[in-house]
């Protein structure tokens, strides 16, 4: 079995759940798989079997946000002295990391294995298949900035047309369920024909005003995961997740990803940058370079009780900022 395991670059749900019970020993379900993504220890995927739509960009640091410029509400009311606000157009992906994703106008395809950051509606999508598993209560709770998929540094952000929107008027979805509630109503036949035809005048206006606009306009972020789609476990992950499972419990806890470790030096950079640009020996509006913010923070840090530095030296505190420093200019 572990040869042919080997030669899958991805399982479902349930042989994942049976490879992990044969390794441990013990019983593994498909809950399991589901709440051990959910808490962050295994990384979960989604096979997109009939492809999907999706606005996509790469992920990018506090230096990369994109800033846009809008009116206000007093300018959109007429008032005198038009102002406009500044606003942030990247995304911001987590609330404890400096990440964020500045999306592409287009609207492309994608379709195969893609991996789940777990950050808006597809992680609603994975909590409510694990409760409806365990027998739990339905998530109705819903997630305004659309359902994300991942590879390496590229992030999607899942697309639906407007087309596919049954509130939308003179879409196909709207005419579907128009029929559909002729027939469950047993409609007379004026009153249906009326009503269709009703929906042929909007669908005209619709596909008037999908014609004006922008082909990339005519869709909105997916509120979840096509109905298509199957939750799938890339071998490689869960290799991942079997060596820090059976590693030594203080050297699995301690365990960070290179993305973390350089997002962690990042921020620690961009103090140190602060604290050094504050001192008195950079007022004069120069940045100073890696080894200088070192120096400075260095020198604030051992000022301090020694509890208060925790024990680290002049050196480790040098080479640490340094490093970070280097990734921020990097």
């Amino acid at each position: 079995m572990s040869k042919l395991f080997n030669l899958k670059k991805w399982v479902t749900l349930s042989d994942a759940a049976k490879h992990l019970s044969a390794v441990f020993g013990e019983d593994v379900t498909e809950a399991d798989i589901l709440h051990f993504a959910l808490e962050g220890h295994l990384t979960l995927s989604v096979n997109f079997v009939n492809g999907a739509r999706a606005r996509c960009g790469q992920i990018v640091g506090p230096e990369g946000v994109e800033w846009g410029e809008r009116p206000s509400l007093e300018s959109l009311s007429g008032h005198e002295g038009a102002r406009y606000i500044r606003y942030m157009r990247s995304l911001k992906l987590y609330d404890d990391r400096d990440e964020y994703i500045n999306l592409s106008t287009d609207v492309i395809s994608i379709d195969g294995v893609w991996d789940l950051p777990l950050l808006g509606g597809d992680r609603l999508d994975v909590e409510h298949m694990f409760q409806m598993l365990i027998s739990g209560h339905p998530v109705t709770s819903t997630n305004l900035d659309g359902s994300f998929v991942q590879r390496s540094d590229l992030v999607c952000q899942l697309q639906e047309s407007m087309d596919d929107n049954e509130y939308a008027a003179g879409s196909t979805a709207e005419l579907t369920k128009l029929k559909r509630l002729i027939v469950e109503k047993e409609l007379p036949a004026e009153e249906g024909e009326a009503l269709l035809k009703a929906h042929a005048e909007k669908r005209k206006k619709f596909l008037a005003d999908r014609g004006e606009r922008p082909a990339s306009e005519g869709f909105y972020p997916a509120g979840g995961l096509p109905t298509d789609s199957n939750f799938v476990v890339r071998t490689a992950n869960l290799a991942s997740f079997i060596q820090n499972a059976s590693a030594p419990p203080d050297e699995a806890t301690s365990a960070l990803s290179t993305r973390e470790r350089e997002s962690l030096k990042k921020q620690v950079a961009a103090l140190a940058l602060a604290l050094a640009e504050r001192s008195n020996k950079y007022k004069n509006g120069e940045r100073p370079n890696g080894s200088q913010i070192a120096e400075a923070v260095s020198e604030i840090l051992e000022a301090l009780p020694d509890a208060r530095t925790h024990g680290l030296s002049k050196s480790a505190i040098r080479a640490s900022i340094k490093a970070g420093i280097d990734l921020l200019n990097g």
